[in-house]
């Protein structure tokens, strides 16, 4: 989930703790707004950039829009 404040272009990496970017997405120019609910919030399907699932682990899912660069971490399980 996040949140803008102006209009953006927005991309998501999904790293693995290698620093090796796992899932690349690019959800374009987005509104001003929360994007925090379920309907609105960007679901990761838990799959790398070729389809195929990623190991239960640790990863850094990176936020950057044209004024704002964060990070967090999240944990996959099966």
């Amino acid at each position: 989930p996040f949140a803008l404040s102006e209009e953006s272009r927005v991309q998501l990496r999904i790293y693995g703790l290698d620093g090796k970017i796992v899932r690349d997405y690019d959800l374009g120019i987005q509104s001003p707004g929360a994007y925090t609910s379920r309907g609105k919030a960007f679901p990761w399907d838990g799959r790398n950039n070729t389809g195929e699932p990623v190991s239960t682990g640790v990863y850094v899912v990176e936020l950057l829009t044209e004024g704002y660069r964060g990070l967090r971490r999240i944990a996959v399980g099966k």
